[in-house]
């Protein structure tokens, strides 16, 4: 295993920490006192928020770099950033779908 690798697995915990923590922090002052419509309304977003980070992970994991570097010849938009995004799926793929997504899909309110 790289030295760079061990970096990344490090730092990925690390913030999978601190975003689980501030995103329940978040969400358990939001819905402490929050009615049962605000609460759904909450719940909704942050279910939104998972599918769309777990949708952007696999859309970037199984995508073709070829079409893209022709959109760049020609100056499409947001082409760079896509043949960025692809050249770094397993990262990309990381954060969105294992970080990001998982999450979402942990964060609770605690009982009252």
């Amino acid at each position: 295993m790289k030295k760079s690798d061990i970096r990344w697995a490090i730092r990925i915990v690390a913030s999978s920490i601190v975003l689980a923590t501030v995103f329940t922090l978040l969400s358990t002052a939001a819905l402490y006192e929050a009615g049962y419509v605000l609460s759904f309304g909450i719940l909704l977003l942050l279910i939104v928020v998972g599918i769309l980070f777990d949708m952007i992970g696999v859309a970037v994991t199984a995508a073709d770099e070829k079409p893209f570097h022709a959109m760049a010849a020609n100056r499409g938009r947001g082409s760079k950033e896509a043949i960025k995004l692809i050249k770094n799926a397993d990262r990309v793929s990381n954060i969105c779908n294992d970080v990001v997504g998982d999450i979402t899909g942990i964060i609770y309110e605690p009982r009252r």
